[in-house]
């Protein structure tokens, strides 16, 4: 191999690897989108259990996530939503609202709640956090609401159906 042919085979190395890893990144990226809801922080088995009726039941003295009003979590729960994750808000002393983090646009995964809604990164949909309208599509791509849960707080327990 010549001087000539070892420069251009280099050339064409460096080339390839400046094309090449920004791909990498962007792939990566993708696999955090994957429609089956698995990318929440997987919640302690400990702090919750799923009853016969399919509903979600949180022990909210070991999810301390949820406090405050105002505080959120993020989670998947085996068992409900079809292990899906869930954005649960406490918006009042003992009101709670809950929804799937599935956007209802192209099944991407929205992401945890910040200055009062919930952005889907795929296309921008934004869902509302508050109380009022919880869910609700409020601007960026234009789709349906959020699919949300009935959240109940009795003695402790957070349940979600």
């Amino acid at each position: 191999m010549n001087r000539r042919e070892f420069n251009w085979g280099l050339t064409r190395l460096v080339a390839a690897g400046l094309v090449l890893a920004p791909c990498g990144a962007l792939l990566s990226a993708c696999g955090t989108e994957s429609s089956d809801g698995t990318n929440a922080t997987a919640a302690d088995p400990a702090s919750y259990s799923v009853n016969g009726s399919g509903q979600l039941v949180i022990n909210l003295s070991v999810e301390t996530g949820l406090s405050s009003i105002g505080s959120f979590i993020r989670k998947s729960y085996t068992g409900f939503n079809s292990g899906r994750g869930v954005i649960i808000v406490r918006t009042g002393a003992s009101d709670y609202r809950a929804m799937s983090i599935v956007c209802p646009h192209a099944g991407a995964l929205i992401d945890a709640p910040s200055g009062g809604k919930a952005i889907c990164p795929r296309h921008q949909a934004e869902f509302s956090i508050s109380q009022a309208n919880f869910g609700a599509n409020i601007g960026g791509q234009s789709s349906g609401a959020a699919t949300s849960f009935t959240a109940t707080e009795s003695s402790g327990l957070l349940t979600l159906s």
